[in-house]
């Protein structure tokens, strides 16, 4: 039976943009063409998404992304043409050869790289630094510039493709409309959801290529979905015509199981977001177009665990795998 509850609570007029922090990294999020991983474990680390396209290599609009909880270099994106791609974050150092391939003056030029360029430089693959050496110190003699620092590399325009490395080592099965959200399990390895906008929720493990199963919402864009925190086989998915439907795979794999229905709010609001509370577990946060967002208590039964409950998941996961 689908359960419905009302608000607890709300608040006006908050904005719906957010910066996450977990461990030592910051994620931030951006809907404009751009998915960007800022981490202070690898430092001074850009990447570069792209894929071929008849022939041609064209970039990926990055749209979300989550880091595994194994493996804090391991992460998922999900774009705006609907690819979800598992992506690995590698160290890089500047040894000794590029340094002195940096130090070297071509013929009668005598520009000097200062110091402050090594970080950049050391993300670049060894087999483009000499390239972006001629690009950059060919823009700072056209310039008159002696020396040359970050801002000058930018300036320059360097093939992107060269300055960033493509961290993208598999691809998944896709969905076939932009993916909004993806998250980790936070009670088995390897597990995590997407979200779509073509209505689907996919549930996928990290070595497998095609989704171990999906939960499809026909009619309605799914702006988020995200696990509960105390439940394993729960969770909640906030939808593009103002519903929020929490999923209990263990009970019912197609059907949710409680449902918040907007109804009070203003009609044509979207949930766009949601966002349990890992606190006081029984709170549930959804953000609403027009700028707003509503708390939610949740009844016992989407926040009490069951008994063997990771135990039992755990065995839906294996038989999904062996279908």
């Amino acid at each position: 039976m689908v359960r419905k509850q009302k608000s607890r609570f709300y608040a006006n007029k908050l904005q719906s943009t957010f910066i996450k922090y977990r461990w030592q990294n910051f994620i931030m999020g951006q809907i404009r063409r751009k998915c960007e991983l800022k981490s202070f474990i690898i430092s001074n680390k850009g990447l570069f998404f792209s894929s071929k396209k008849d022939g041609a290599v064209v970039s990926v609009g990055g749209l979300c992304f989550a880091q595994s909880n194994e493996d804090k270099n391991t992460f998922v994106i999900g774009s705006e043409a609907g690819s979800v791609l598992r992506g690995v974050i590698t160290g890089s150092t500047m040894d000794s050869k590029n340094k002195n391939i940096l130090e070297q003056q071509q013929g009668n030029t005598k520009i000097t790289w200062k110091q402050n360029t090594n970080n950049f430089m050391m993300n670049i693959f060894n087999k483009y630094i000499l390239d972006i050496k001629m690009h950059v110190e060919k823009y700072c003699l056209n310039k008159g510039l002696k020396e040359v620092d970050c801002e000058n590399i930018f300036s320059s325009k360097p093939d992107i493709r060269k300055t960033y490395i493509n961290p993208v080592a598999f691809a998944f099965e896709p969905h076939i409309g932009p993916v909004y959200s993806i998250q980790f399990s936070p009670f088995i390895r390897n597990l995590f959801i997407t979200a779509s906008l073509d209505g689907a929720v996919k549930l996928f493990d990290l070595l497998y290529a095609k989704p171990l199963f999906n939960v499809d919402n026909f009619g309605n864009y799914i702006f988020k979905s995200q696990w509960s925190p105390t439940r394993a086989s729960v969770f909640g998915t906030a939808l593009s015509n103002g519903e929020v439907h929490f999923y209990d795979l263990l009970e019912n794999k197609k059907a949710p199981v409680y449902i918040i229905d907007g109804k009070d709010m203003e009609q044509g609001s979207q949930a766009i977001n949601i966002k349990f509370n890992f606190k006081q577990n029984d709170l549930v946060a959804v953000t609403y177009t027009k700028c707003k967002i509503k708390i939610y208590q949740l009844c016992d039964y989407l926040v009490q665990p069951k008994k063997d409950e990771l135990q039992k998941f755990q065995q839906l996961i294996d038989e999904f795998k062996n279908q």
